[in-house]
C-alpha cells in the first residue's frame, strides 16, 4: 500500500515537472511597441526563455530590452512586467492581477510544505504532506515610482494591517475596515476597487 501511495506521487510530481519545463505561447513587447510572437517560459532568474518556433534554439531575453512578457500559463495568459519595489532598490518580476488607479501585482516563489493528517482504509491516521506556492502580492498607485509589498500567503508574513494602514491613511473609512477585519489580506481586489471608488482622486 505504501509502495503504491509513493508510486503514484512520484508520477504526479514527474507529470507537473514535465509541464512545468514546456515552452508554452508567449508574446514578447518591446519598449518601442514591436512585438514578437513564440514559445517561451519565465525562468527563476527572470529572464525569458524564448524561441520562435519549435524547431529554433531557445534564447534568453531580459527586461532590459523589453516592456512585457506574455505568457499562457495553466491558468491563463499572464502579462509579467519588471517594476521596481518601495523601500529596497531591488527590482521584481511580477504578474500584472488588476490594474487601475491603484494596480495590484503578485509573484510565485519557491514552494512551502502542508501536512494534513488522514485516515486509510483502515481507520488509521497518517500524515500527508504536499506543496503550495508562495504567493506574494504588491501594489502601486498612479504615479508611484515603486511597488509596495503587502505581504505574502505564508503563516508568518509581514503585518498585513499594520501595512495596509498606512498605505491607504488617505481613505480612513478603508483603514477602519481593515483594522475591524471587514476586508483581510486575501480581499485585496475588494480592497482596492473599495478605494478607488471610494476614495481615490482623480487628478484629470
Amino acid at each position: 500500500m505504501k509502495y503504491l501511495f509513493f508510486l503514484t506521487c512520484t508520477v504526479v510530481l514527474l507529470a507537473t515537472t514535465c509541464t512545468q519545463a514546456q515552452l508554452t505561447t508567449a508574446i514578447l513587447t518591446y519598449k518601442d511597441g514591436k512585438q514578437l510572437i513564440g514559445l517561451g517560459k519565465i525562468r527563476a532568474s527572470g529572464k525569458i526563455k524564448f524561441k520562435k518556433t519549435k524547431k529554433d534554439k531557445a534564447q534568453n531575453y531580459s527586461f532590459d530590452s523589453i516592456t512585457r512578457a506574455t505568457v499562457y500559463e495553466p491558468y491563463g495568459m499572464v502579462h509579467y512586467v519588471r517594476r521596481k519595489v518601495s523601500g529596497t532598490g531591488n527590482y521584481a518580476i511580477v504578474e500584472l492581477v488588476k490594474q487601475g488607479k491603484v494596480t495590484l501585482y503578485r509573484t510565485y516563489d519557491r514552494s512551502y510544505r502542508t501536512m494534513r493528517s488522514e485516515p486509510d482504509q483502515f481507520g488509521n491516521g497518517f500524515v500527508m504532506s504536499g506543496s503550495a506556492p508562495i504567493k506574494n502580492y504588491y501594489v502601486q498607485k498612479e504615479g508611484e515610482p515603486a511597488i509596495t509589498h503587502f505581504g505574502s500567503n505564508q503563516l508568518f508574513s509581514k503585518n498585513f494591517k499594520k501595512t495596509a494602514a498606512a498605505y491607504f491613511e488617505d481613505c480612513p473609512v478603508l483603514v477602519q475596515k481593515i483594522q475591524d477585519k471587514v476586508y483581510r489580506k486575501r480581499d485585496l481586489k475588494a480592497i482596492l476597487t473599495f478605494y478607488i471608488d471610494e476614495c481615490a482622486v482623480d487628478t484629470e
